[in-house]
């Protein structure tokens, strides 16, 4: 499904010696991933850029999708369960830019999430309800009654 293949393939930027020469990736945005993972500057671990790209996923889906919509109590607890790699030893400054980095990478993984899957709403919004009720799939969406 796209959200997995999207966490796979961001994990496969992150591997060492990855280039934009080396690495491909087939029908996705691939310059566009690269150059995101390059901004992450190394400031988050291969497991947050994953979650990273799950929950702009989440929120492509909430806005394509009329009856799909993001659980904000679940959505912000998963966006506070960003840690810094140093843990609690840094300063507020360096927290205040780490948690500015999480929202901007954020926005730049959700818009070209946004390219990808805006041009076929329909089947993203479909994929989106198969993993919904795949009880195997951990995710932070509130679904409309009607629709359960």
């Amino acid at each position: 499904m796209r959200p997995v293949v999207l966490a796979a393939a961001l994990a496969l930027l992150a591997q060492p010696g990855a280039s934009q020469e080396s690495t491909e990736i087939p029908g996705h945005e691939g310059a566009a991933w690269m150059i995101a993972y390059e901004m992450h500057g190394g400031k988050f671990t291969p497991e947050q850029q994953n979650e990273l790209v799950n929950l702009a996923w989440h929120l492509v889906v909430n806005n394509l999708c009329e009856d799909i919509h993001v659980d904000p109590l679940a959505f912000g607890e998963a966006m506070a369960d960003f840690e810094h790699a140093d843990g609690d030893d840094v300063s507020d400054k360096e927290h205040e830019f780490f948690v500015q980095h999480i929202i901007v990478n954020l926005g730049v993984a959700t818009g070209i999430l946004l390219a990808e899957n805006a041009d076929h709403a329909a089947e993203t919004c479909s994929q989106a309800m198969e993993l919904i009720d795949d009880p195997e799939f951990a995710h932070y969406f509130e679904v409309d009654d009607a629709e359960q």
